[in-house]
């Protein structure tokens, strides 16, 4: 399988290996980007996961006004629940969360186990170092960062184990989006995911008055058919996919009590440095503004 960049991709360490000549996307990334369109697509389907995850938000929202001094048990609370929820999406059951650790869910029922990812190595296309700026809310010079050019291609292994999937029917209780896996629907998911990303980032650049970007990443919509992937995106400390789902939450339901609830969690998420670049309304661009991070399944 291969990935055709859609946009200049930065080629950090969490994204990147090197080996000599020889350039990769990590298997790793891709797999956290699975992780984050399930965790997305189990709450736009779920309400009772939605509701449970919200019930989860209030109890830490109170538990961090309590305990304001201490911010370091109010990062591991917020990390429990993190955790909770991706061990909910991905193994299923009734995962708990007693003294700040999560317990009660088996790990060999973890969906990604039935990944099959390799590192992508780069097939063509050129590696060239930009010079790359933080804008939105903080703005700042980063520096400069090496990057795969548009058009450049990778290749690698993106796909679902059909002989894990045969072993995986012998469990008794599987998750919800196991269907995904069974019926081999991935690029879907990941393209649905990626989408709704695009969406956000489109809305963020229009407000700041960045049209050159705006009809940049329409460009990118058009050219990717239902294959999109995103990559470059700066997480939090829960899912990127919680975060993604909550956001359009706020801004679709502005007025209403839970929203307003969900509002005033995640501004002090947000003041505390835990939120993504989604509640931290910043975004990377190159200084000659062009979106990072855009590839297709090709």
């Amino acid at each position: 399988m291969e990935l055709k960049a859609l946009s200049d991709v930065m080629l950090t360490n969490a994204v990147a290996r090197f080996a000599g000549e020889k350039v990769f996307l990590k298997g790793e990334t891709l797999k956290d980007l699975l992780k984050n369109a399930l965790v997305y697509e189990n709450l736009y389907r779920n309400k009772e996961l939605f509701d449970e995850f919200y019930k989860k938000l209030l109890w830490w929202f109170d538990f961090y006004r309590e305990n304001r001094e201490n911010r370091q048990e109010v990062r591991r609370q917020l990390e429990a629940i993190a955790l909770w929820l991706e061990k909910k999406v991905l193994c299923g059951g009734e995962p708990e969360i007693v003294e700040g650790e999560v317990i009660n869910y088996e790990e060999e029922k973890n969906l990604l186990n039935l990944l099959k990812v390799s590192e992508f190595e780069l097939q063509s296309g050129e590696i060239k170092k930009k010079k790359i700026k933080l804008v939105g809310k903080s703005k700042r010079f980063i520096g400069l960062r090496k990057v795969a050019l548009r058009n450049s291609t990778f290749a690698g292994d993106f796909e679902v184990d059909t002989q894990r999937v045969e072993e995986y029917e012998s469990h008794a209780q599987k998750p919800e989006l196991y269907g995904v896996f069974k019926e081999n629907r991935l690029l879907e998911v990941v393209n649905h995911f990626s989408r709704k990303v695009l969406e956000a980032d489109k809305e963020f650049f229009a407000d700041r008055g960045y049209s050159d970007i705006v009809r940049r990443l329409e460009d990118i919509e058009a050219e990717s058919g239902e294959r999109l992937v995103r990559v470059n995106y700066h997480a939090g400390i829960l899912p990127f996919g919680a975060e993604l789902f909550i956001y359009e939450r706020i801004e679709k339901g502005k007025g209403r009590k839970e929203e307003h609830h969900l509002s005033e969690i995640f501004k002090a998420i947000t003041e505390l440095g835990f939120a993504s670049e989604l509640f931290k309304e910043t975004r990377e661009i190159t200084v000659d503004r062009h979106p990072l991070g855009w590839l297709m399944f090709v």
